[in-house]
């Protein structure tokens, strides 16, 4: 049995997207290509969200830290 909890090398979502577009474009019509061109459409939009989300966190994560550090020293 393989160990489960060594995970597998994720390829990049740009690499990822690129193949779903050949992938369709190699399929031409129907149902199939479509749903294929739609997951790297979401793909594509989830991964800006992702970035933009991380981001906006960074402010915040500034902030937690410093007051972080101000409480430890209040506390010594």
């Amino acid at each position: 049995m393989t160990d489960q909890s060594i995970a597998p090398e994720t390829p990049d979502v740009a690499e990822t997207v690129n193949f779903l577009r050949r992938f369709s474009y190699l399929m031409s019509t129907g149902y199939n290509a479509a749903y294929l061109q739609r997951a790297a459409d979401l793909l594509e939009t989830l991964t800006a969200r992702v970035l933009a989300s991380s981001d906006q966190d960074e402010p915040w994560r500034y902030k937690y830290e410093n007051l972080s550090r101000h409480a430890d020293g209040l506390e010594t």
